[in-house]
């Protein structure tokens, strides 16, 4: 479907990406609902018939009571991350079916874990869910004003699918933080009768409702700077000394 992309193939050394970050409530996403496209009940409920019972039991019984698909995620993903988060595990026993043996027996491990146990417990709880494999943020670096990611940040993470707003990303994870979601709407994040999520506010569509002057009104005061700037900077350097100026005009 071309609404829904599963990985791009970079061939050189470096590349340059932009992604859309969802600004998404709690409150939006409770009120997001259960009605999905075709193209995602189609591939992203889909469960092989050898599950485990007790696996799609532990589903129900943690999601039964949840008033909303967010609650029923938010309600596995609470579950998971009570597991203690470990590198020091064995290979599952052959012929055993992964999750069944994460969530019974092993009850520890690490990302791949988690997000695949996530992924399976959502599906059978009547949420779409995918797996996603990627890096985690890394650290950042305030000298370079840059985060570092290296492959030790290698991660992976379970995404459930909410109409209007598509992939939300959670973290059932132990060993790194909980995703940290604002509670309630603001100004640039409203819920529209009957609980049809509004889309957010962005710069440009405040621009569109307010008129093209302010768009004019802020493209001359840019202009204006852009010209003020190199005087007052010329002015301030001929203030200076002659050594101190060198400095400036160095730095």
């Amino acid at each position: 479907s071309p609404e829904d992309i599963f990985a791009v193939t970079v061939t050189t050394s470096t590349y340059e990406a932009e992604s859309a970050v969802s600004t998404a409530t709690e409150a939006q996403l409770r009120a997001a609902g259960d009605d999905y496209p075709q193209w995602v009940r189609d591939r992203y409920l889909a469960l092989p018939s050898r599950i485990p019972a007790r696996v799609l039991a532990l589903a129900r019984s943690l999601t039964a009571t949840e008033p909303t698909p967010y609650d029923r995620a938010r309600a596995i993903e609470a579950y998971l991350r009570s597991f203690p988060y470990s590198l020091d595990v064995p290979l599952p026993p052959t012929g055993r079916d992964v999750v069944d043996y994460f969530l019974f027996d092993l009850q520890k491990g690490y990302c791949d874990y988690y997000a695949t146990a996530m992924v399976v417990l959502a599906r059978a709880a009547g949420l779409p869910a995918r797996m996603a494999v990627g890096y985690a943020t890394g650290f950042y670096d305030p000298v370079r004003a840059e985060y570092i990611v290296t492959e030790a940040s290698a991660h992976a993470w379970p995404e459930i699918y909410f109409p209007g707003y598509g992939w939300i990303e959670f973290e059932p994870t132990a060993g790194l933080p909980p995703i940290e979601r604002i509670a309630e709407t603001s100004d640039q994040e409203e819920i529209g009768p009957m609980g049809v999520p509004r889309p957010a506010v962005t710069w440009q569509s405040r621009v569109n409702r307010l008129g093209p002057w302010v768009l004019w009104g802020v493209l001359l005061l840019a202009g204006a700077a852009v010209v003020a700037w190199p005087l007052a900077d010329l002015w301030r350097l001929r203030r200076l000394e002659p050594a101190a100026a060198v400095v400036a005009l160095y730095r």
